[in-house]
C-alpha cells in the first residue's frame, strides 16, 4: 500500500476520532442526525457551535487532501434556525467561510424546509405529477 493509500485510509479515521462532530436530533425519541449524502451532494446537520464548525473545518480539509478534491465554497451556504442568536449565526458562518442564507431554498426541486404543513412541502411533487400527466 502506497503511503497515498495509507494517508486517505487513516487520517479521516484518526481525524474523526479528534474532532467529534454533534449533530441534531428532531427530537426526544429520534436518532441524531449529522449528513445525508444525495450523489454528489452533502447535507449537513449540527449543533450550532464553535467546536462543530472548527472541526467541521478540519474534517473538510482532511478530506480534500486526502482526495485531492475540493469544496466549493462559492455553492455552498449555511442555513441556522430561529432559535440561534444572528450575532451567532453570522460568527458561525465566518467559521465555515460560507454565506448565510435566511431560506434554503430548494434541493432537486423539493423545498428544503417543509415546516409542518406536508402538503405545502409536496405540492411541487403533486404540480408536477399533474403538468405530466396533462402534457
Amino acid at each position: 500500500m502506497d503511503s497515498q493509500s495509507l494517508k486517505i485510509r487513516q487520517s479521516p479515521k484518526q481525524t474523526c476520532a479528534q474532532c467529534e462532530l454533534s449533530g441534531v436530533q428532531l427530537n426526544q425519541h429520534g436518532p441524531t442526525i449529522s449528513h445525508i449524502f444525495f450523489a454528489d451532494d452533502t447535507l449537513i446537520f449540527l449543533k450550532a457551535d464553535q467546536v462543530n464548525c472548527r472541526n467541521l473545518v478540519k474534517l473538510m480539509k482532511v478530506y480534500c487532501d486526502a482526495l485531492g478534491q475540493l469544496v466549493n465554497l462559492n455553492k455552498s451556504s449555511v442555513f441556522f434556525g430561529t432559535n440561534v442568536p444572528v450575532v451567532l449565526a453570522e460568527e458561525l458562518g465566518g467559521i465555515l467561510g460560507m454565506p448565510l442564507v435566511d431560506d434554503p431554498g430548494t434541493y432537486l426541486g423539493v423545498p428544503e424546509m417543509w415546516g409542518r404543513s406536508k402538503s405545502k412541502g409536496l405540492a411541487y411533487v403533486n404540480d408536477r405529477i399533474l403538468s405530466k400527466i396533462q402534457g
